[in-house]
């Protein structure tokens, strides 16, 4: 890649993120342009992309489409799926113990009643937790002794009295979910000491986010905006990947973050095309950042009364095929033009799970460490 092109490329992204977070973005030669002639009094703070991915990763529970009368989202409250016991647990915050109304049709009407409720011995244990609020730019915020059933406007007041962000300007994502102000760390199943909750602020007008050195790996950038890969396959681990063909993927900057780099396979071959595969490397999927949710996934063909289950209630939600995930791609101007932005990532191939529905492939992962990103696509519409 050229100088000017990876210049570009900044540009694009800085218009691109600042259309996704709602705050100002800008490059590294701005803001150094910027701080260099003192012509703002504005604070900088650089964007980190780990927790930039994280914070807008998109998931939720795996239910029916709400507009089936005989759907489980009519329940009463919040149905979650526990991960290790592979059964569902209907948890609610404003009583101990509650017997629900099932619709008449609802699989899960001949659930035991012993999983209704959280366990009595366990209820003191649960009464409160620490919990670790994430900015942007990987700044920690540890808030101490919060109820589990404490509503999130609550933990936003908590985080407005530590930074600079009105709790009317905060947005929070756990696991891909987005937390609404009514409901409780108890009804998103946050019952885990230091659970990392991700703050998506739009911030004061004199905070500016900046992208960074330790953001892009222009070497690793690649345009795929005239390949086609028509009776070609490529593999990374034992998938398919399906490359972005009529895309422009920015390379976000992975090395060594996660410890090995076992899950990007060989990185020896900086700024070519790699046609063969690490047999332990992490498959590759895409995501957009809009409503990419269990509705949306239902909408698309998925439906459970199919005698489909899956382990985890909360998962987050991409696919290998970034023709689907650009359904739900952000979309921004840059230069008078129309674009849109998915993530590309790496899936933890031993958490994964497929799901088939009539419009193609989605992929389920339990957590947010279970997938991580290496490129930003972009692409004009």
């Amino acid at each position: 890649m050229t100088p000017s092109s990876s210049a570009d490329n900044a540009a694009i992204l800085a218009s691109a993120l600042t259309s996704l977070t709602g705050t100002p973005v800008i490059t590294q030669s701005d803001y150094l342009h910027q701080t260099s002639n003192g012509d703002n009094n504005a604070t900088y703070q650089n964007i980190n992309p780990v927790s930039l991915h994280n914070s807008y990763l998109a998931g939720g529970a795996v239910q029916q489409n709400s507009s089936n009368p005989s759907s489980c989202s009519s329940l009463p409250n919040q149905c979650f799926l526990q991960g290790s016991q592979q059964q569902i647990i209907y948890y609610y915050s404003n009583s101990q113990n509650v017997s629900p109304s099932y619709p008449a049709n609802c699989p899960t009407k001949n659930i035991m009643a012993s999983s209704i409720a959280i366990p009595q011995q366990n209820s003191q244990k649960l009464a409160s937790i620490n919990i670790n609020i994430k900015t942007l730019n990987g700044k920690i915020i540890p808030i101490n002794n919060v109820s589990i059933i404490a509503k999130i406007y609550f933990i936003k007041l908590q985080i407005e009295s530590k930074t600079r962000i009105s709790s009317k300007q905060q947005r929070l994502s756990y696991s891909g979910i987005h937390l609404k102000d009514n409901l409780t760390l108890l009804d998103y199943n946050i019952l885990n000491n230091n659970s990392i909750i991700y703050l998506i602020g739009q911030l004061c007008g004199d905070v500016i986010n900046f992208i960074d050195s330790n953001f892009l790996d222009p070497i690793y950038d690649c345009d795929f905006t005239n390949v086609k890969d028509d009776n070609k396959q490529f593999m990374r681990g034992s998938h398919e990947y399906r490359r972005p063909c009529g895309w422009k993927r920015i390379a976000v900057k992975v090395l060594n973050k996660y410890g090995d780099n076992i899950w990007l396979g060989t990185a020896a071959k900086k700024g070519s095309w790699r046609y063969e595969s690490d047999p332990m490397e992490w498959p590759v999927s895409y995501h957009g950042t809009d409503k990419y949710n269990a509705k949306s996934i239902a909408e698309a063909g998925f439906d459970i009364t199919k005698g489909k289950r899956f382990k985890f209630g909360f998962g987050i939600y991409s696919t290998p095929d970034i023709n689907i995930a650009a359904l739900y791609a952000n979309r921004f101007v840059h230069n008078n033009e129309i674009y849109c932005l998915v993530f590309q990532n790496r899936v933890n191939p031993h958490t994964l799970v497929k799901i088939n529905t009539n419009i193609g492939e989605y992929w389920l992962s339990p957590k947010s460490e279970d997938i991580r990103p290496y490129g930003i696509c972009i692409k004009k519409i």
